[in-house]
């Protein structure tokens, strides 16, 4: 097979509709995660969240702030401030 992205990344999630969540060694030191697309091209670097799950319906779970809010495709938090329990989205 044809390498389509570098194994460079230390945790990465499946991909929904083109887009997944990863991080490298340094990104997990630093608690930060990256969106990136299928071609493995970044699409924003997140400062001060984690993740445990990858997209599901369009957004994933991520640990801010003391707490938990939504994150899009794009990187953009959904709650103006984050809840101490979110649960995933479902069709």
């Amino acid at each position: 097979g044809e390498v389509v992205i570098e194994p460079i990344y230390v945790t990465a999630f499946d991909f929904e509709k083109g887009y997944t969540l990863v991080s490298t060694e340094e990104d997990e030191t630093n608690n930060s995660i990256r969106i990136i697309d299928k071609t493995g091209n970044l699409i924003v670097a997140l400062k001060d969240m984690n993740v445990d799950e990858g997209f599901k319906n369009g957004f994933a779970i991520v640990r801010h702030n003391g707490g938990e809010n939504y994150v899009d495709y794009t990187g953009k938090l959904l709650l103006v401030k984050s809840v101490s329990t979110a649960f995933p989205f479902l069709d």
